[in-house]
Parts: C-alpha cells; sequence; structure tokens
C-alpha cells in the first residue's frame, strides 16, 4: 500500500501503471492470504496438510494474462525443473506464484522482444 500511496497525486505513464498493477497484484495475494489465514486459525495441522497454501491455488486461478488468457500458464512441475537447474532455493509454491504472475504481466513484451521462457519470467 505504501508503494501505491507514494504514487497517488503524481501523472501516471505506461510504465508507473504497470508498476502499480503489479503492486495491485501482490497487495490482492496478501490480503487472500490473510483472510484465509483468518479462516483457518483454529484448525491445527492444516498448513502441514499443505491446505494452508490454497489461497495461491485460488488466486492463480484467477488471473488475467496480457495474452488474454487466464489462470496459471506454467505447472508446478514445470517451474520445479528449472528451479533445480538454475540453483534457486526458495519455497516451490511462492516461485510458482512469481513466475506465472510475471507471466501474466510481462508475457506480451518478453515476446515481443523474443524473451518469452519460463527460465526470465
Amino acid at each position: 500500500m505504501e508503494e501505491i500511496e507514494k504514487y497517488s497525486g503524481h501523472p501516471i505513464d505506461y510504465k508507473t501503471a504497470q508498476y502499480l498493477a503489479a503492486c495491485r497484484g501482490a497487495y490482492k495475494a496478501i490480503c487472500m492470504a490473510e483472510k484465509h489465514d483468518r479462516e483457518e486459525e483454529g484448525h491445527a495441522g492444516a498448513a502441514d496438510k499443505g491446505q494452508g497454501d490454497h489461497w495461491i491455488k485460488q488466486w492463480m486461478e484467477h488471473l488475467e494474462n496480457e495474452d488474454g488468457t487466464t489462470g496459471p500458464h506454467y505447472t508446478m512441475d514445470q517451474v520445479e525443473q528449472y528451479r533445480r537447474s538454475l540453483g534457486i532455493n526458495c519455497p516451490i509454491k511462492e516461485l510458482y506464484a512469481a513466475t506465472n504472475m510475471m507471466y501474466s504481466d510481462y508475457c506480451r513484451v518478453l515476446r515481443k522482444y523474443g524473451v518469452d521462457r519460463i527460465e526470465v519470467y
């Protein structure tokens, strides 16, 4: 929210609008996670069983991609393959969400410049 507020009242160009759209997407994901966490309180062991990440799947299903499609473009298995091959050390579900979010926001421009590849996202 701080980033979004920082830009309020300033003239907005295309690049700034894209940045603000990415901030909005991140903010929505955080809100969904917090809402889910509140709903899950009192359900011991839910996160241990992988149910605590259900909000990620819900958020991913509602991505509106720049290529006109909706939902995740890459599968968890595809992201995991590149995570290992590139030596990235982070939680797979976070990388899965971030990769698909980047695809959603930037696929058209990266395709235009010939770098539309999973390792770029």
